[in-house]
């Protein structure tokens, strides 16, 4: 009866322990989940039954290894589990090794408890990047950090490398640079892969690819200049042609869009010898075939999507 009743508390207080712990284990301060014993593989996760339950279990820049030692067997960081840092608002930033493939739903999830202080994503490889599995477009921390760091180098100009042939689904959502060039390699871009971000797009390849609906809301897109007709009347692109530009639409654009009255835009289109100019204004296309009886006003924005 006596061993009845120890086995039994036993089992309780092992269902208890699984009840309360994400993790398989931790290791500096970091807790993990064996993914595969066979492959050697595990992802970063939080503590406890759920990421509530560590609430700023991670503070200031977490910096995630390639490689941990437990137990003396070797394992390779490949992952960060869904909401991972989802209750960390005391979680400035984070280092992502090259060893990453995949992260999870809400692995830095916005909600009240998250996200408040966290600034800085550092990466050293901007290929290894471009092949991460994101969940969602909270499973990017780019969606909360104001800085992308390549080896300690800030970026506000992306080179996408040559080597890429594919950028995974929201790769750049949330990006707040400048701008992304993407090279003649590239061959397919996924769904969502420069959502909420406003910097310029700059294709290199004369020929369009296939369009998946990667642009965020405000982008504009820049191709080669041999490039506007063909790339504004191919299907899926057609939807988007007016925020289509060449590199000179572009520059014109520069002072065209700070413009918010009559006078100035008119002064700039006479200036610049522009007539028969499309203007963007307010979500709709205008054109202008006489500048000095041009009827344009307001302070939203202008750009030129054509002219003569």
């Amino acid at each position: 009866m006596n061993k009845l009743k120890t086995f039994v508390l036993a089992v309780i207080g092992l269902l208890c322990s699984l009840s309360v712990s994400a993790h398989d284990f931790a290791v500096n301060g970091l807790y993990y989940n064996i993914l595969s014993e066979e492959d050697k593989t595990v992802e970063i996760t939080y503590w406890g039954s759920n990421y509530l339950a560590s609430y700023n279990e991670y503070q200031g820049h977490v910096v995630i290894p390639e490689t941990i030692e437990y137990q003396r067997k070797t394992y390779t960081v490949v992952a960060i589990g869904k909401q991972t840092f989802g209750g960390c608002e005391k979680m400035t930033g984070v280092t992502i090794p090259n060893t990453i493939k995949k992260i999870g739903d809400g692995a830095f999830g916005v909600n009240e408890y998250g996200g408040v202080e966290f600034s800085n994503v550092d990466i050293a490889d901007l290929e290894a990047w471009c092949n991460i599995e994101f969940e969602n477009y909270v499973a990017t921390p780019l969606c909360l950090a104001e800085n992308f760091y390549l080896n300690g180098q800030l970026l506000t100009d992306i080179v996408i490398p040559e080597r890429v042939t594919e950028i995974k689904e929201y790769a750049f959502a949330g990006f707040s640079g400048e701008s992304i060039t993407i090279p003649k390699s590239v061959t397919s871009i996924e769904a969502g892969a420069f959502l909420q971000s406003s910097a310029l797009i700059i294709f290199l390849n004369e020929t369009p690819i296939t369009y998946n609906s990667f642009l965020g809301s405000s982008s504009i897109v820049i191709v080669p200049e041999n490039s506007l007709e063909t790339y504004r009347n191919t299907d899926g692109w057609k939807n988007v042609s007016d925020r289509i530009l060449t590199e000179k639409l572009y520059n014109l654009n520069i002072e065209v869009i700070a413009s918010n009255s009559e006078s100035a835009v008119s002064k700039y289109l006479e200036e610049n010898n522009i007539s028969n100019a499309n203007i963007k204004y307010n979500e709709k296309n205008i054109t202008v075939s006489y500048i000095t009886s041009a009827n344009i006003s307001g302070t939203t924005y202008y750009y030129i999507t054509d002219y003569e």
